[in-house]
């Protein structure tokens, strides 16, 4: 759903299925994204009348909605409830030779990596039943475009998987 002045979009918010998995049961959840309100027109209700509908909409085919956001804050208006989230920590010395590094790192461009991305994420297992995404594919795929996670995309042949990180002030995250 967009709000258009002149052909442009001024405000935007986008949905995509996300069936879950939950303690074994199926769940047809959506995502939100692409959550923006250009400069220029925000504080003016553009997207509260945006988000207002994207709900009514999910309401009428999904039992729950989930957003990632760094402000948390900004929806809980429209119902949505904080999850915690968790830090893990474990010592590491930067100094160790990592020349030996089992990671190869990917670009989504490149036909052959786009190959063995596919191979491993049509191949992957579920790691838990207790929660877990059954469609997750298109919005990995999306994200790939965006350069800055592009950038981050290992694969470890180890693992038989894609790993998606950085490390940022000493801190790892994935």
């Amino acid at each position: 759903l967009s709000f258009l002045q002149e052909d442009k979009v001024i405000a935007n918010v986008a949905a995509f299925s996300l069936p879950l998995l939950i303690n074994g049961e199926k769940i047809n959840a959506a995502g939100i994204q692409s959550v923006m309100t250009h400069p220029n027109f925000r504080r003016q209700g553009l997207m509260t009348q945006l988000m207002g509908k994207m709900i009514e909409e999910i309401d009428k085919k999904c039992e729950c909605a989930l957003l990632f956001t760094e402000n948390p804050e900004l929806y809980t208006a429209f119902g949505f409830k904080v999850v915690q989230e968790y830090l893990m920590t474990i010592p590491y010395d930067k100094n160790i030779n990592n020349n030996d590094s089992l990671l190869k790192k990917l670009d989504y461009y490149n036909i052959e990596n786009r190959q063995l991305i596919h191979e491993t994420i049509d191949s992957s297992q579920r790691l838990s039943n207790s929660f877990s995404t059954l469609n997750f594919h298109p919005s990995f795929y999306l994200n790939m475009y965006d350069s800055e996670w592009n950038e981050k995309l290992y694969y470890s042949e180890k693992l038989d998987a894609l790993i998606v990180y950085e490390v940022e002030n000493e801190k790892l995250k994935l």
